[in-house]
């Protein structure tokens, strides 16, 4: 899907193409985000589905329409093998963060935007810069993708029994917890304060930065959703 993507981007195509999304992948996150339900469904939204004009996030050269991550799961993500995937569907990146767990040292961030100074310092585990795609707050994964905005969740360096005690509250019951901070903007920068430069994976398409500054496109791909897909995610 991002290849595809960059190439509309590459075409200066955004005003005259629109996205259908089948979704034969591993996890298919954007496919379930935007209210695609299987591969049959994919196909009848192509004829007869609704089209939504939603957000691109940009960092440098790159585009990402679900998300961009870096720290625990990207790295996993990025040695999930082939047959793996095609062995266990999406529990395969759940058997690579476990393996990557062990041996994974926080990253030391520091995240600023242009129009709000400092956002987030400190050693991070995991950072998710969110467009369609949000931390699961209550059992939800969708982000609003058309507000213009970012939703980002940055999991801090804490033991493992904080951060599973965390996450689990954070995702049953929404509420507050100390290792799990989010934050909403329409751009930001991570900088990384170490010498060796950090994996972030794009839509699941892997690259290494030092410094990477994220920028919102607003409404800037049409693409085709399904029934359950809400906007506004929140409201």
């Amino acid at each position: 899907m991002n290849e595809v993507v960059r190439g509309i981007d590459a075409a200066d195509a955004f005003d005259r193409v629109t996205l259908g999304v089948i979704p034969s992948g591993t996890g298919n996150n954007f496919a379930g985000n935007v209210g695609v339900e299987g591969i049959e469904h994919g196909f009848e939204l192509l004829a007869e589905g609704e089209t939504r004009r939603i957000d691109l996030g940009t960092a440098g050269e790159k585009l990402f329409v679900n998300s961009c991550i870096c720290g625990l799961t990207a790295d996993a993500s990025g040695k999930t093998s082939s047959d793996l995937k095609g062995r266990f569907g999406p529990l395969a990146y759940v058997f690579s963060t476990l393996e990557t767990m062990t041996d994974f040292e926080a990253i030391p961030l520091h995240v600023h935007a242009e129009d709000e100074g400092v956002l987030w310092d400190g050693d991070a585990m995991f950072v998710l810069i969110g467009n369609a795609r949000s931390f699961p707050a209550g059992g939800g994964g969708q982000g609003n993708a058309e507000d213009g905005k970012f939703e980002v969740t940055i999991i801090e360096d804490a033991p493992t029994n904080q951060l599973v005690r965390d996450a689990t509250v954070d995702r049953l019951l929404g509420g507050e917890v100390a290792s799990i901070s989010r934050l909403t903007t329409s751009s930001l920068t991570v900088d990384v304060r170490r010498e060796k430069p950090v994996s972030f994976s794009f839509d699941g398409e892997m690259a290494s930065f030092q410094s990477l500054s994220c920028r919102v496109r607003p409404r800037t791909l049409s693409v085709r959703v399904g029934e359950s897909y809400r906007p506004a995610p929140d409201a």
